[in-house]
Order: C-alpha cells, then sequence, then structure tokens
C-alpha cells in the first residue's frame, strides 16, 4: 500500500534500496524537495525506476543540506497518473504524502483518497497547521493508526502523523518495510496479493472498490472481498526479515512467505553439491561428495579411511 519515505538532509539511500520500492510499489514515484528559491518542487514519474533515481541524485546532489520526502505508490482508489501521484502540494508553504488507504473522504472514480484527503480538508485548513500540534492529533483522530502522513514545508520542518506506525533507519523515516526487499506480493492496504508477472507495466486489477472500510475495524484497514490472504490483526514480524507476518500460515511459521520460499531455495541448493570440491577430512586435495557421509573425500583419505565413517 504505497511507502513513504522522510530522506533528511545528508542521507544519500542507496540505489537497491530505492529499487526495491518500485518493484513493491508499481504505480509511480515522487520526490517532493525545497530549491534555491525556498520554494517547494515536485518530480513524478510513472516511466522508469532508471529515470525516478537519475533524478533522485540529481536533487540530493544539488539540494542535499535539506529534507526531501519520497514515495512509490500502489493504486487502489483513481486513475494511476501523476496527478494521483504523491506527493501533493497543499499550498505554497507545504507538501506532504501519504501511507495508507483513507476512507473518510468522498469517493471519487477519477481522483485517489489522498487527493481527496487533500481537496477536501487539507487545503481548507489554516496556514501552519502541519507545525501545530491539536491540528496533526485531528488529522491522527481522522485517518485512524492505519494510516501515516508526511509533511514538509519551505522552511526544511518536518512532522508525521502516526509517527510510530513506521520506523527510523539510516537516519531516515520508512512507513513499512518495502524497501528491505524485492517481495513477490503487493500490500493492498494490509491484504498482501500475490504479483501475476512482471512488474514492467503492472497495474492492479484490484481497486478502491474491492475493499469495504469500517473505521472502527482493525485500525482503518478493512477487510477483503478478495480471495486474499488477511490480516490477522497480529503485530508478530518475520523472524528472518522482520515484515509484518499476515494470516495463519506465516504467523505459524513465524517466517513470511517469500523468506520462506527464500530458505527453501537456499536448502535445495545446499542439496545440490557439486561433485568435487577441497577434501572434508584432510583440507587439501580436492574430493568427491560422498553422499552417505555428507563430505567431500579424496581418494587418499578414502583409503585411510578403509571404509570406516568419515572421522573415526
Amino acid at each position: 500500500m504505497c511507502i513513504a519515505i522522510l530522506n533528511t538532509k545528508g542521507t544519500t539511500l542507496k540505489r537497491k534500496t530505492l529499487n526495491n520500492c518500485w518493484e513493491n510499489n508499481g504505480d509511480g514515484a515522487g520526490i517532493l524537495y525545497i530549491d534555491n528559491y525556498n520554494q517547494l518542487q515536485t518530480f513524478k514519474t510513472l516511466d522508469s525506476f532508471d529515470e525516478f533515481y537519475e533524478n533522485y541524485i540529481s536533487i540530493k546532489q544539488t539540494f542535499g543540506s535539506r529534507n526531501i520526502l519520497l514515495h512509490f505508490r500502489i493504486s487502489t482508489h483513481g486513475t494511476i497518473n501523476k496527478e494521483n501521484c504523491h506527493p501533493f502540494i497543499v499550498d505554497d508553504n507545504v507538501g506532504f504524502i501519504h501511507n495508507g488507504m483513507i476512507s473518510n473522504v468522498p469517493d471519487s472514480v477519477q481522483y485517489s483518497d489522498t487527493n481527496m484527503l487533500n481537496r477536501t480538508l487539507l487545503q481548507k485548513l489554516k496556514p501552519g497547521f502541519d507545525q501545530d500540534d491539536d491540528a496533526l492529533d485531528f488529522l491522527m483522530s481522522l485517518i485512524g493508526n492505519g494510516n501515516k502522513l508526511v509533511f514538509l514545508n519551505k522552511d526544511n520542518d518536518w512532522s508525521i502523523v502516526n509517527e510510530s506506525a513506521g520506523h527510523w533507519h539510516l537516519g531516515c523515516w520508512f512507513s513499512n518495510d518495502s524497501y528491505k526487499q524485492v517481495n513477490n506480493w503487493y500490500d493492498f492496504g494490509g491484504v498482501k496479493k500475490q504479483k501475476k508477472g512482471s512488474r514492467a507495466g503492472f497495474s492492479p486489477q484490484y481497486n478502491y472498490s474491492d475493499f469495504y472500510f469500517d473505521s472502527a475495524y482493525n485500525d482503518g484497514y478493512g477487510t477483503a472481498t478478495l480471495d486474499t490472504i488477511h490480516d490477522d490483526g497480529n503485530d508478530l514480524l518475520c523472524q528472518d526479515c522482520d515484515t509484518k507476518l499476515y494470516g495463519m500460515n506465516e504467523t505459524d511459521r513465524g517466517t513470511c512467505d517469500y523468506c520462506d520460499r527464500y530458505n527453501t531455495d537456499e536448502k535445495n541448493m545446499s542439496k545440490e553439491k557439486s561433485k568435487y570440491s577441497q577434501c572434508d577430512c584432510c583440507n587439501w586435495h580436492d574430493g568427491e561428495f560422498k553422499q552417505e557421509w555428507d563430505a567431500y573425500v579424496c581418494d587418499d583419505c578414502l583409503d585411510a579411511l578403509n571404509g570406516d565413517s568419515l572421522g573415526a
């Protein structure tokens, strides 16, 4: 369900980290930054990660003494286009990005829930609301714990609604874990859906209308009418990658589906031993792998062992 990142000044994120975000959130990416005239500027693209990364590096090199906001989108509501791509400008003073799914806004076929939040509420708030604790508390009560908002104003001040729902890493704030590795599923508002085919040209077959909401249920995440893997409300984390576990299979196993498949592949690879390698007995000559001993044994050691068990 997207990832929102506060990229603090002085920190340049690795290409791999940002590429993971792009691959896991395939409906466009954007950057909010402050230029040398203290004006808010945005960059948005739907086309390619290379284009995004080139602009990211250029912005960091030119305006690296300032904070910037990064966003990678999964579309759950509204058209997949640059207009619905984050970040959004509230006014000349502040812009923002969002992670989650907001139910308490008017429905729209054209505009995303975040776009509608900006049009119907944020742009009507008094200037400076992004640094007003009461206003931020109001927004938190409105959107629920499952949503996060990150604001950046032209004075380089930032604020986060539901900061504790994300985490800090490398001096930056991330709204979720989708920067850690490329997953084989997409997260639609707390519901994992397996990817179908490659990311290229990805357009989800599911949208906002596939989900029904109850703001009092599950912190606004709601449930899904699709055949999906449901969030069972647990806060258990994968013992290998620390992503949240979903469904009985993952929680019972203790690892997410991605890590389970990875670990299985690793085990299978370890079983497919090459025929020859350094002898495990003398650590000198090359030996042939002996399945019964699960070890490599050279001819000399094999003769010395004379049929006894390895290491006897």
